[in-house]
C-alpha cells in the first residue's frame, strides 16, 4: 500500500486523504486485474497460433489454391460453352437459310429435325452458362486468400520471445509488474505528469506482456531513484478531497464492470473452463481431418465433373448424342475413376463414355439398356460392371473385350445362354448372374480359374459339371432357385468353399456322403434338403 504523511489537518479531511489513498491502491489492484485477466486469453491465444501455426498455415493455403482453381476451371468452362455456343449457332443460322431454300418436303423435314435438336442443344448449352456463377467462385477465392493473409498477419504480430518460464518465474514477474505499476500509474500522480506516466505505463505494460522481466526490473530502478512521479500532495479542501474521492470510486466502478464484463465474455469462460491439453487435441484431430479432406479434394475429381458427365449422359440418351458433337469440355471429366448412372432411365448410352479413360468402376443398373457401345471395350482400366436389371437378352460382346474386368454383375435381366467369349475375363473375380434365364454354365466358365464368387440363383440350370473342380479359390457358390437334380462328387473338394446355397432346388437328390459334406454349411442355405 502507497504511504503518504498526512498533513495535521482535522480529523474530516485526514479520513478522506485516507481513503483517497486506500482508493487508489484499490484502482492499482482492479487494474492489475483486469490485466491478468486479458493476459490470460492472451496467452491462449499465443499458444493456440504457436500450436497449431502450421497446419492452419496449409489448410488455409490448401482453400486458396482449391478456390483458385474451381474458378479458373470455371472460367476456362465458360469461355469453352462460349465457343460451343458460337458454333452450334451457326450451324443453326445455316440451316435455317437451307430451310428457306428448301424446296423438297423429305428434306425440309429433315432440316426441321435437325433444327430441333440444335435448338435443345442451344438451350442446354444456356443452363450450363446459369449454372456457371463466375462472380460467385471469384468472391469465393479473394475471400480465401484474404484468410490466409489474416493468418500470416496475426503470426507475424505474435511472433514475441517463445520462451517459457516456470511457475515460480511467472508469480515473479507478475510481483515485479505490479511493485512497477505501482511507481507510474497514470491514475496516482499529478496532473501535470500523466502523459508522461501514461506512456511509461503503457512500455511497461508491454515489457509485461513480452514477459520481459529485465526491462521491468530497470524501469522500477529508474522509477525509484528521484521520486520521479510522486504521489500527489492533497489539497486541505474538503471540498476538493470529495471531488477527488468521487472521481475515483467512480473509476473503481468502471473497472469493476470491466471486470465483470470479461468474465462473462463467452470467450474468457471458455478459456478458463477448458482443459488445455484435451482441447488442443481435439482441435488437431479436427484440423487434421480438413487438412486430409482438403488435400483428397486436390487429388480426386471434384463432384461437379461427376455431376457433368452424369447431366450430358442424359442429354445425350434423349437425342442419341455420339462424339461427333462432342461438347469441348469433355476435358475437365476424363479423370473421373468411378461413375454411378443407375436409375437414370437409359435406354441409350452415349459412345462418349470411352473418353473416360480412368473410370474404374461403372454402374449401369436400373436402366432400360438392351445394348452397350462398343466404344466400352477401349476402358482399359475397368474393373467393375455393373449392368444389373436392365432388358439385356444376352451379355452384350463389348463385355468380354474388356479384360481387365474383375467384377461382373448382370443379374435381373433376360440372358438365357452364356458365350464362350466369357473365357476372355481372366481377371474376373465376382460374376453375378442371378435371376435370368440361364439353363446351363458353359465349360468355357470353367476355365476362370481366378473366380471366388459366383450367384447364379433364381435361373433354370439343371446341371452342374465336374469341371467345377476347376474353380480352386472359389469361396462362394449360390445356386438355389434353380433346377439342378444331382451335384458332382467333385464339389466337395473345393477347400476354400465357405458359402454353399442350393436351397429351393425342388428335385436336387443328394448322396448320404454329399449330405453330411452339407452340414458344415449354414443350414438356413440348404432349404429342406434334411427335412
Amino acid at each position: 500500500m502507497v504511504k503518504k504523511e498526512l498533513l495535521p489537518v482535522n480529523n474530516e479531511i485526514t479520513i478522506l486523504q485516507k481513503k483517497i489513498l486506500t482508493k487508489k491502491d484499490k484502482i492499482i489492484e482492479l487494474n492489475n486485474k483486469k490485466d491478468d485477466l486479458i493476459k490470460k486469453i492472451e496467452t491462449y491465444q499465443h499458444k493456440y497460433h504457436l500450436e497449431f501455426k502450421d497446419i492452419l498455415s496449409k489448410i488455409l493455403y490448401l482453400r486458396q489454391q482449391h478456390t483458385r482453381n474451381t474458378f479458373v476451371r470455371m472460367y476456362s468452362q465458360y469461355k469453352d460453352l462460349s465457343v460451343e455456343y458460337s458454333d452450334y449457332k451457326k450451324q443453326f443460322n445455316k440451316l435455317k437459310e437451307q430451310l428457306q431454300n428448301c424446296k423438297s418436303t423429305h428434306s425440309c423435314e429433315e432440316i426441321k429435325n435437325e433444327l430441333s435438336l440444335l435448338i435443345e442443344i442451344l438451350y442446354r448449352i444456356k443452363e450450363d452458362f446459369f449454372e456457371i456463377d463466375l462472380k460467385k467462385k471469384k468472391e469465393e477465392w479473394n475471400n480465401s486468400k484474404k484468410e490466409y493473409q489474416n493468418l500470416n498477419d496475426i503470426f507475424n504480430d505474435n511472433n514475441v520471445d517463445t520462451q517459457s518460464y516456470t511457475k515460480d518465474e511467472i508469480l515473479e514477474l507478475k510481483k515485479t509488474y505490479k511493485k512497477a505499476a505501482r511507481l507510474c500509474h497514470p491514475d496516482i500522480v499529478k496532473e501535470s505528469l500523466k502523459q508522461d506516466a501514461q506512456e511509461l505505463f503503457q512500455e511497461l505494460h508491454q515489457a509485461y506482456k513480452e514477459k520481459n522481466i529485465t526491462l521491468i526490473q530497470e524501469l522500477i530502478k529508474f522509477l525509484s531513484n528521484g521520486d520521479i512521479f510522486s504521489i500527489e500532495e492533497y489539497a486541505n479542501d474538503k471540498n476538493i478531497l470529495e471531488k477527488d474521492l468521487e472521481k475515483l470510486l467512480f473509476k473503481e466502478r468502471k473497472l469493476i464492470d470491466e471486470i465483470n464484463f470479461i468474465l462473462s465474455d463467452d470467450e474468457f469462460s471458455f478459456v478458463f473452463s477448458i482443459n488445455e491439453q484435451t482441447h488442443f487435441n481435439h482441435i488437431r484431430e479436427q484440423l487434421n481431418s480438413v487438412l486430409h479432406e482438403l488435400l483428397v479434394l486436390e487429388e480426386k475429381p471434384s463432384l461437379d465433373k461427376e455431376q457433368w458427365i452424369k447431366k450430358f449422359v442424359l442429354f445425350a440418351n434423349k437425342f442419341k448424342i455420339d462424339t461427333q458433337i462432342l461438347p469441348r469440355n469433355i476435358k475437365y471429366i476424363k479423370e473421373i475413376h468411378t461413375l454411378d448412372l443407375s436409375s437414370f432411365q437409359l435406354t441409350y448410352l452415349t459412345a462418349t463414355i470411352e473418353n473416360l479413360e480412368l473410370l474404374t468402376t461403372l454402374n449401369l443398373s436400373s436402366n432400360n439398356l438392351s445394348v452397350l457401345p462398343l466404344e466400352l471395350g477401349n476402358l482399359k482400366n475397368l474393373k467393375e460392371l455393373n449392368i444389373n436389371y436392365n432388358n439385356f437378352k444376352e451379355i452384350p460382346e463389348v463385355v468380354f473385350n474388356i479384360e481387365s474386368l474383375e467384377v461382373l454383375k448382370i443379374s435381373n435381366n433376360f440372358i438365357k445362354n452364356i458365350s464362350a467369349d466369357i473365357l476372355k475375363l481372366k481377371n474376373l473375380v465376382y460374376l453375378d448372374i442371378g435371376t435370368n434365364l440361364i439353363d446351363i454354365l458353359p465349360d468355357s466358365l470353367y476355365q476362370l480359374k481366378r473366380l471366388k464368387h459366383i450367384i447364379a440363383w433364381c435361373n433354370l440350370i439343371t446341371h452342374i459339371s465336374n469341371k467345377i473342380l476347376n474353380f480352386k479359390l472359389i469361396k462362394e457358390l449360390n445356386l438355389s432357385g434353380n433346377k439342378i437334380k444331382y451335384l458332382p462328387n467333385e464339389i466337395m473338394q473345393l477347400k476354400t468353399l465357405c458359402i454353399f446355397d442350393v436351397s429351393y432346388n425342388e428335385n436336387l437328390s443328394l448322396t448320404q456322403v454329399q449330405k453330411t459334406w452339407m452340414q458344415k454349411f449354414d443350414s438356413s442355405l440348404l432349404g429342406d434338403l434334411f427335412k
